[in-house]
């Protein structure tokens, strides 16, 4: 089946490169554009991760079956249009939940331990071990 992904780093390629065997696989760096889906436009899967597919895009794949959403949100493809032309559109609806949580948590950790106070009161040279306090306390 003749599949391009789009927006592929040249580290991430190697996973590509082992469904070559059985697919033809079009790997390109660059995001989806109205002009590189005229060059693509014999796909039959695409997928993309930031790529914003509208109808004028999506209209330019005349027997695209697939979309492949290599993140969570589906809120930049035009759906309407997909349903009405009969193509699948999947994403990865638990993309990156512990990266996240554990981001909240970094955050939280950095807010009461007043991290951003500390660390610009290092770069300065000040290793005082006064609080600071943002509100002024």
């Amino acid at each position: 089946m003749n599949t391009v992904v789009f927006e592929t780093a040249t580290w991430a390629q190697t996973a590509w490169h082992r469904m070559k065997g059985d697919h033809e696989v079009r790997l390109l760096e660059e995001f989806l554009t109205s002009s590189n889906a005229e060059e693509n436009a014999d796909a039959k899967v695409i997928s993309t991760d930031l790529s914003r597919l509208d109808a004028a895009i999506l209209e330019k794949f005349e027997d695209l079956k697939l979309i492949a959403k290599r993140s969570t949100g589906v809120d930049k493809i035009d759906l309407a249009y997909c349903a009405a032309h009969r193509i699948t559109v999947c994403n990865v609806p638990d993309y990156a939940d512990i990266a996240v949580a554990e981001h909240v948590f970094a955050l939280l950790l950095s807010i009461s331990r007043h991290l951003i106070e500390a660390a610009e009161r290092t770069r300065k040279g000040t290793f005082s071990i006064e609080r600071i306090h943002p509100c002024g306390n």
